[in-house]
């Protein structure tokens, strides 16, 4: 038996199916935006509870290593996500485009904003994990400080032109200092991803720290004195502050735990739910076929994969 239905029956369905589509859009872009603060927040998480880093060098034994705010682990956050969108977006529009689909704006885009339910969960499961974790600790031998100041300073060293250079202040700025800590033969150490609490101290006794200095300004006998570069191999002071931390290079003191593997585990699976979730709803929104739809979740996993490589996704 047909139903016929009234214009305006036609036009009720009509618009109670666009308020559904876009209820589900603002549903799927509030998913986005969550992403967005839990990975800030799972993030601060582990930079405040979990990794515990210290200083090596002489005289910055007690200097706390400075962790990224919550604003700028958020600012980082936004970048992060708002490019892995973009590139899965630009894929997806241009696979609607080379099979001629006619393009579902707001259904293709509530599909791929609300795959970011995926790392919501990860990221929940992942700080679950961490929140019963013991601290993870390293000892940092190489850094780059920005904007650091030293009190009742005595500094011995090089000039860039290689003359020799004392200063001695109540008070010296620098634009940019790097710590590192070398042999006796002029090697660098470098960085290892593991080292026992033993071997290291044996590694810090058979080493000796230098400073670079970049910008140095300094009051003495009521003038203000610069230099463009400076090679500290002597130095003292009786208290150190900075902005910043530029880079640094550090070597882990603990053991690896079980469920450390477990949380690697979860970020490797993210790039696979994820593609397989954005390939499942384009099949669906599309109609296309099964293996179309296999190679745009293989693609999204690589795109996701990369950007693991170089960012993480959670």
């Amino acid at each position: 038996m047909a139903i016929i239905l009234s214009p305006n029956s036609l036009k009720a369905s009509i618009k109670s199916s666009l308020l559904i589509r876009i209820v589900l859009f603002l549903l799927a872009l509030a998913v986005f935006l969550a992403s967005i603060y839990v990975n800030a927040a799972v993030t601060e998480l582990v930079l405040k509870n979990v990794i515990v880093e210290k200083f090596t060098f002489k005289g910055f034994e007690k200097v706390p290593v400075k962790i990224m705010s919550y604003q700028e682990l958020l600012h980082f956050s936004v970048i992060k996500f708002l490019t892995i969108l973009t590139g899965i977006s630009l894929f997806v529009i241009l696979a609607v485009l080379i099979r001629g689909f006619r393009f579902k704006v707001l259904q293709t885009a509530t599909l791929l904003l609300s795959s970011f339910v995926i790392l919501v969960i990860l990221a929940g499961l992942q700080a679950y994990m961490f929140s019963n974790l013991q601290p993870i600790h390293y000892s940092v031998i190489y850094v780059e400080l920005g904007n650091v100041t030293f009190q009742e300073a005595n500094f011995i060293g090089l000039s860039d032109l290689g003359e020799p250079v004392q200063i001695k202040s109540p008070l010296v700025t620098v634009s940019k200092l790097k710590i590192y800590r070398i042999f006796e033969n002029g090697t660098i150490v470098s960085e290892y991803p593991y080292m026992s609490r033993e071997d290291l101290d044996l590694l810090l006794e058979s080493t000796s720290t230098l400073l670079n200095m970049s910008d140095v300004m300094w009051y003495e006998d009521g003038k203000t004195n610069t230099l463009k570069k400076f090679h500290v191999i002597n130095a003292s002071f009786s208290n150190v502050s900075y902005d910043r931390v530029l880079s640094l290079k550090d070597i882990r003191t603990n053991e690896v735990a079980p469920i450390e593997g477990i949380t690697v585990l979860v970020s490797m699976i993210a790039p696979f739910l994820m593609s397989a979730y954005i390939a499942v709803g384009f099949k669906r929104i599309y109609s296309c076929s099964a293996k179309y739809a296999a190679g745009i979740g293989l693609i999204v996993y690589i795109l996701l994969s990369v950007f693991m490589i170089f960012t993480g996704l959670i």
